[in-house]
């Protein structure tokens, strides 16, 4: 199946870029190429038969649409609330009225007040959860006197955080909120793939203090999350429409089997 607009009036370059995966990432990227004065023609090619990668919705306990996956982003970090006033649904956002988040280990933890995906920022954060043993909260207090190379040759953010915190922090903070969300074991995850834990990491600081200056330059009182009213689905076909509407072409049920060098392209 393939949803293209064959009306286009736009001055395409010679380029012709082939993005494998209409996933956010996909059409994120897509929709990139498109902004340039001179656009390449885009193509998108994807195996299933809809648009949206992991992000997709289902009916669920009498909702009509829920998110399966992702149900918001995060508004620190500018990349997301910038696409969503591209394709028009910057004033179409909610924030989860929520004020705290919580754990489960035997019982209901508030997350620590004072933790940046939870990394401690201070010593009250630590010392003031039950999710931690007193054990774990001295390990977790001495990070500020561990020499500033350890944990920070390692690519695995589970690694990373243990060698700097503690198994303690890693296994009830840290991988409880970033496992969750990506779903995955963090001993195996790359730092790489939390950007926000890469630039604690780079600081030439404890760790503890990185996530305590980084949280002080928060702009105060605004939402740390956001997402459309109606879901993120909504974002990902908002994408497709604007992309399609550009002149980019969308392939779908159409697995890729190999990319192979020609000349000097692929």
């Amino acid at each position: 199946m393939s949803i293209d607009n064959t009306n286009v009036a736009k001055n395409f370059s010679d380029r012709h870029v082939v993005i494998v995966g209409a996933g956010i990432t996909g059409l994120a990227a897509a929709h990139q190429l498109l902004q340039q004065p001179h656009p390449p023609r885009v193509t998108i090619v994807d195996a299933a038969d809809r648009i949206g990668g992991i992000i997709q919705a289902s009916p669920f306990a009498g909702l009509d649409s829920v998110d399966e996956s992702a149900d918001a982003f995060l508004t620190r970090t500018p990349s997301a609330m910038k696409l969503c006033a591209a394709v028009g649904l910057d004033h179409h956002l909610t924030s989860p009225a929520a004020n705290h988040a919580y754990i489960w280990n035997t019982k209901m933890h508030a997350i620590p007040a004072g933790t940046m995906l939870g990394v401690p920022g201070s010593h009250k954060a630590i010392w003031n959860t039950q999710l931690l043993t007193t054990s774990g909260k001295l390990r977790a207090s001495g990070e500020r006197f561990l020499p500033r190379s350890i944990g920070r040759s390692t690519d695995s953010l589970g690694t990373a955080i243990r060698s700097r915190c503690g198994n303690e922090v890693l296994e009830r903070l840290v991988d409880p909120l970033v496992g969750s969300i990506y779903a995955t074991d963090t001993d195996n995850f790359s730092v790489q793939g939390m950007p926000q834990v890469a630039e604690l990491l780079a600081q030439p600081t404890s760790l503890m203090r990185a996530a305590r200056d980084a949280m002080q330059k928060r702009t105060s009182g605004g939402p740390v999350f956001a997402a459309p009213i109606t879901g993120m689905s909504t974002l990902t076909r908002a994408v497709c429409d604007r992309i399609v509407e550009d002149g980019a072409r969308v392939i779908l049920s159409s697995p890729v089997r190999s990319i192979e060098p020609k000349d000097r392209s692929y």
